[in-house]
């Protein structure tokens, strides 16, 4: 019934844990924009992760190397099994460490393939459950969220303007009372370019999200609550839509009392990529450099015969494979 794409024998690569970190405060506050950007409701979870092909299941394993007496030592650190029905939607997920489970998450779809629970389990059982009601324009009306003993703990209302674009997202609590909301402004394209957070009735951060012609995010600039500055990210693709600069500023102790933080959460940051493609314009390498164009990481990739990747291997800066990750894809018979 199924078929397993050709996995390349030669292993893959990834990113220094130092610059991860630093990437993932960068692009912390952007998030939300960008999620809502990327989600349409036509789309099914294959077409949304960028997956090529109807694909039953993916196993994703993450290797370190080392070395001992000169000799590469590739030591597994996790994987995790993700099953697609016919449809391109999820069916379960499976993380392992040490080939011990440690959470499995299991979907159920509706006919129209929306998803409409979720069951998060831990080793000692069920953990949480999502469920998610749709109203008759298909759009996702509101998600009930229950404890491991099915007890309600607070529901997120989604609210849409007259062309479908999300207006708000509030988490209500089980007396009525609403504990933090997310209010959108949208452009013409329907991409959001202002976002407010609130935590009960008090404002948090505002966000506002710039665009090219192409809908990629140009700039991203962060607001505390005093409607002070206190982040800004610019971003400069290359004609394939992937990232070639990245320019952010960011003072998030503003109006803060917390004078022991500075150190940590006021800067810049200047990143630079390059890349090389094959003639599918499938991505080879990514290079990765900082403000003074030094070497700070690098990522070769191997593709299937899907043009979906099957191992990802990360270099140091001075090229030493460091980290693979390797994926096994099984696709359903045409």
């Amino acid at each position: 019934m199924f078929k397993k794409s050709k996995m390349n024998k030669f292993v893959p690569l990834s990113l220094l844990n130092q610059y991860i970190r630093v990437m993932k405060n960068i692009f912390l506050f952007c998030c939300m924009g960008l999620l809502l950007a990327s989600c349409a409701h036509d789309e099914n979870d294959l077409s949304k992760a960028k997956l090529k092909g109807k694909i039953r299941s993916i196993r994703l394993s993450l290797f370190e190397i080392t070395e001992k007496d000169g000799t590469p030592i590739q030591k597994k650190i996790n994987e995790n099994y993700t099953r697609y029905n016919a449809w391109g939607n999820l069916e379960d997920e499976t993380s392992y460490v040490s080939d011990m489970i440690q959470r499995k998450s299991i979907y159920i779809n509706n006919i129209e393939g929306q998803k409409i629970e979720l069951s998060v389990y831990d080793k000692n059982g069920l953990e949480y459950r999502f469920q998610y009601f749709y109203g008759r324009n298909g759009k996702l009306s509101y998600m009930d969220d229950y404890d491991k003993d099915s007890v309600f703990r607070r529901r997120m209302l989604y609210r849409y303007d007259r062309s479908d674009n999300m207006t708000g997202q509030y988490w209500i609590m089980p007396d009525s009372s609403v504990f933090s909301s997310f209010i959108y402004k949208s452009n013409a394209r329907g991409k959001p370019i202002k976002i407010t957070q609130y935590s009960k009735d008090q404002k948090e951060t505002t966000q506002y999200l710039k665009y090219d012609k192409k809908n990629n995010v140009t700039e991203a600039k962060m607001y505390n609550a005093e409607d002070s500055l206190i982040a800004v990210v610019r971003y400069v693709y290359d004609k394939q839509n992937n990232l070639t600069e990245l320019h952010s500023d960011y003072d998030l102790i503003k109006g803060s009392a917390s004078e022991n933080m500075r150190g940590s959460l006021r800067g810049n940051e200047t990143f630079y990529y390059d890349y090389l493609y094959d003639d599918k314009l499938n991505i080879l390498q990514k290079r990765s450099f900082d403000s003074e164009k030094k070497p700070v990481s690098m990522e070769k990739y191997r593709y299937d015969e899907m043009n979906n990747w099957i191992t990802l291997e990360f270099y140091s800066p001075d090229e030493k494979l460091i980290r693979v990750l390797e994926r096994q894809i099984e696709y359903y018979e045409e």
